[in-house]
C-alpha cells in the first residue's frame, strides 16, 4: 500500500502546476465585470467558448510547438512566442480602441 501511495506523490507536482496554469488563465476573467463584458458585446457564453477554444488550441498546437523547439532550440522558440503574444496584444488593443 505504501508503494502505491509513494508512486502517486510525484504526480502532485504536475497536478499543482496544471491547476496553477488554469488558475492563471482564468484569473484575468474575473476583472471583467458583467457591465464590461456586455459593453464589449460578449456574454458569459462567449467567455466560456473562448476558454474552451483555448484548451483545444493548446492541445492541437502542442506538437507543432515542440517540433519547432526541437528544430530551433528553446530560446528561439520562446522568443518567437513572446513576439507572437505581443503582436496579438497590440492587435486586440487596436480592436478595442473604439469601444467605450
Amino acid at each position: 500500500m505504501l508503494n502505491r501511495v509513494m508512486s502517486v506523490v510525484p504526480l502532485f507536482k504536475f497536478i499543482i502546476l496544471t491547476f496553477s496554469g488554469f488558475f492563471d488563465l482564468g484569473l484575468p476573467l474575473g476583472t471583467f465585470g458583467p457591465p464590461d463584458v456586455l459593453r464589449l458585446g460578449f456574454g458569459p457564453k462567449m467567455i466560456l467558448t473562448v476558454i474552451g477554444i483555448e484548451s483545444i488550441v493548446t492541445i492541437v498546437s502542442r506538437h507543432r510547438a515542440s517540433t519547432i523547439c526541437d528544430e530551433n532550440g528553446a530560446r528561439r522558440t520562446v522568443f518567437a512566442g513572446l513576439i507572437a503574444a505581443i503582436l496579438a496584444a497590440l492587435f486586440l488593443r487596436g480592436m478595442a480602441v473604439g469601444v467605450n
